[in-house]
């Protein structure tokens, strides 16, 4: 959706700005014609899993999915605090 999107883009752009080449966050567009699920950077979410919820993969190929997505997503750009509520 275009909220997404937007949290998304700004994610990533306070990645580049905080780690530069170093980033912490990769985002994929599963509708790109180059996704591709079997890719280990992928975890195996197809297209219908990832579009039925939020996906993150860890670079052991871990994957997770819902709101601590969100979570871990933000504790990467030094926001985690704003999603420490949902622990309450």
């Amino acid at each position: 959706c275009n909220v997404c999107k937007l949290e998304m883009d700004m994610l990533a752009r306070r990645d580049e700005r905080l780690h530069g080449s170093g980033r912490r966050i990769k985002l994929t567009d599963i509708e790109s014609d180059d996704f591709d699920p079997n890719d280990r950077a992928n975890g195996g979410v197809t297209y219908a899993k990832g579009m039925s919820a939020i996906n993150a993969v860890y670079r052991d190929g871990r994957v997770i999915e819902g709101p601590q997505v969100f979570l871990k997503a933000y504790e990467c750009v030094g926001l985690g605090w704003l999603f420490k509520f949902t622990e309450w």
